[in-house]
């Protein structure tokens, strides 16, 4: 069996992901610490990753700032993903940037004290509370090892993770992650239909189900129907759950109305190998979305 991941699983999952992600990783209340699973990718030697946050706290740690990323992790593709920081009391300001070591790519940081717009010098005034945390997104471009420079009123630290993971190949251009709602995780696609999930992640085996969560605006009025299939191979995604919406032979699922951004659809999509996959979804015998993300295979 390949191994589980621990991806970018954090202290608040529960609320940001509403109980649904890839199955493939385990819960981040487990006892042992992300980065020490020994099936886990090892960095490369010139990426020495910072040790992980002290239990009950998970992530990783460094004097005023402890990021809820591990400090080894799956590359979640080019898109948001949910963080939370958690802060020290004491300093007045923190500083905050993230530049990949073995490139030249910058971090990207949205949300954190009400920042609506995508900053890669984030700046946050406090004074800060004992074990406040703040919660945004932050994004990696690229996969890699990536260093976090902190500023905390002038004492300086940082803070190394490595986000393993494989870019998608030319083609292959994934969907952008947006937040849909504020209590659930970033989704990919556009008004009127979306799919929570990362725009890339690490496929596991054959027969794993990923739980996958569908919302859909309530200007569509009609049932609408979804299928996949991989766009640089043959299979086609399968389907479970989903409100007894599945059709026999799973390779598809139909959403009744009504719809609304307020709910949303919960089940599991079966992915039979890594690669390009293509979602589409239509209503009436129109296409009116295509949704693609990446899953690649990563053997350490």
């Amino acid at each position: 069996m390949r191994r589980k991941v621990w991806g970018i699983a954090f202290a608040i999952v529960g609320v940001l992901l509403g109980g649904c992600g890839d199955a493939t990783q385990p819960s981040p209340t487990a006892s042992a610490p992300a980065g020490s699973d020994a099936f886990l990718p090892s960095p490369p030697p010139t990426c020495v990753v910072s040790p992980p946050a002290s239990a009950p706290d998970f992530g990783t740690g460094s004097g005023a700032i402890r990021l809820s990323w591990p400090p080894i992790g799956t590359w979640a593709g080019p898109g948001i993903s949910p963080v939370a920081l958690g802060i020290a009391a004491g300093p007045s300001q923190v500083r905050l940037t993230g530049r990949l070591l073995d490139g030249d790519a910058n971090a990207e940081f949205t949300g954190f004290g009400g920042e609506q717009s995508p900053v890669s010098d984030l700046v946050l005034a406090g004074p800060f509370k004992d074990t406040e945390e703040l919660l945004g997104y932050v994004t990696l471009p690229e996969p890699g090892c990536w260093q976090f420079e902190i500023d905390a009123d002038g004492e300086k630290q940082s803070l190394t993770i490595y986000a393993y993971g494989e870019t998608p190949p030319p083609g292959c251009t994934v969907s952008q992650a947006i937040e849909v709602r504020t209590d659930i995780a970033p989704g990919l696609g556009a008004d009127p239909v979306w799919m929570i999930a990362s725009p890339a992640w690490e496929w596991g085996e054959p027969d794993d189900l990923a739980k996958t969560i569908w919302i859909i605006d309530d200007s569509v009025v009609g049932p609408v129907r979804i299928t996949g299939r991989r766009l640089d191979g043959d299979e086609r995604a399968r389907f479970q759950g989903y409100d007894g919406g599945v059709s026999t032979d799973g390779r598809e699922i139909l959403l009744k109305t009504p719809h609304s951004r307020s709910t949303d659809q919960r089940g599991y999509v079966i992915y039979p190998s890594a690669g390009c996959w293509r979602f589409t979804a239509e209503s009436n015998g129109r296409v009116f979305a295509e949704i693609t993300r990446y899953l690649y295979d990563v053997v350490p």
